[in-house]
């Protein structure tokens, strides 16, 4: 074999390798459009392979090992993307579970009362729900559901399946007969007798989910700047300021962050304690500026 042949793989696999490493920033969708543009590479080279040996022409081995690498260079970017597809995951269930932890020692919902909000319109099992703040739902919890009408018929009940903000969380709905359809405006509560009275007033003290900006600290660089995990439905933007919260016992707001930039759920800000010496750590909660919470302050 001519030197130059183990030296053409060897190059091949040395810059495959180099390119897929070097790419950290790489989109899903690139990936894809890399994977695709490799295969019709391996494609072209299989059908010139082809041609090469019906004219038994010498330059087939050549062509062969050209090809033995390109499909090894593919199975690099797939095992890449597959890789980075892990992390993203690893990722989300991280930030989920940190979501369960920051309700960690708080008292828990014996006695909640809340409204739906909104029914998913592609999933209609699933919904929004506010409830009222003196009560923590988190993962798991089950409410009842009723009808809001005078009789306050239970028509199913609802398990809490995320619970991003404090009085607001989505829920599955499982009916106790499959003609009954959840509705906006539905009650939900612990049992019946936390309902409210008819007439008495009943209303959210937080803003919908896509109207809160809700995410976690991931890394804190030096004294004044953070990185940011948002949740997926969150829209940030530059300039905008956040309060940021300990959750440990309690709620404890200890500043505020302005985002310098936003990319692909993630972002950077400058933080500004609101106690001198107070610093901001991994974990702590970055939430929309509420008023209720400032006039609470």
């Amino acid at each position: 074999m001519k030197p130059i042949i183990p030296a053409l793989v060897f190059g091949v696999l040395f810059f495959a390798s180099r390119a897929v490493v070097a790419q950290p920033s790489l989109t899903e969708d690139l990936f894809d459009k890399q994977i695709k543009a490799q295969r019709e590479k391996i494609d072209r080279l299989e059908k010139e392979l082809m041609e090469l040996r019906a004219k038994r022409d010498p330059k087939a081995e050549e062509t062969r090992l050209r090809l033995e690498a390109e499909k090894m260079r593919l199975s690099l970017i797939e095992q890449e993307k597959l890789l980075r597809a892990m992390d993203r995951a690893s990722r989300i269930i991280d930030f989920e579970i940190s979501q369960l932890n920051a309700f960690h020692g708080l008292p828990r919902a014996t006695y909640a009362a809340g409204r739906i909000e909104k029914v998913d319109a592609k999933d209609q099992s699933h919904a929004e729900l506010w409830y009222q703040t003196d009560a923590h739902l988190v993962p798991g919890d089950e409410l009842a559901v009723f009808r809001d009408d005078a009789q306050r018929q239970q028509i199913g009940s609802l398990e809490i399946v995320s619970a991003p903000v404090h009085g607001r969380a989505i829920g599955k709905f499982t009916p106790l007969n499959p003609r009954y359809q959840m509705n906006a405006g539905d009650y939900v509560a612990s049992h019946v007798a936390a309902l409210p009275k008819p007439g008495a007033k009943f209303a959210p003290s937080t803003p919908p989910l896509d109207q809160l900006g809700v995410g976690e600290i991931d890394r804190v660089i030096g004294d004044e700047f953070v990185m940011i995990s948002f949740l997926k439905q969150t829209k940030v933007a530059a300039e905008e300021i956040f309060d940021v919260y300990h959750f440990v016992l309690q709620k404890q707001h200890i500043g505020t962050v302005r985002i310098i930039g936003v990319a692909d759920g993630k972002g950077i800000g400058e933080f500004t304690p609101a106690l001198g010496k107070t610093k901001a750590q991994r974990g702590d909660r970055v939430m929309i500026r509420l008023k209720d919470e400032a006039k609470n302050r």
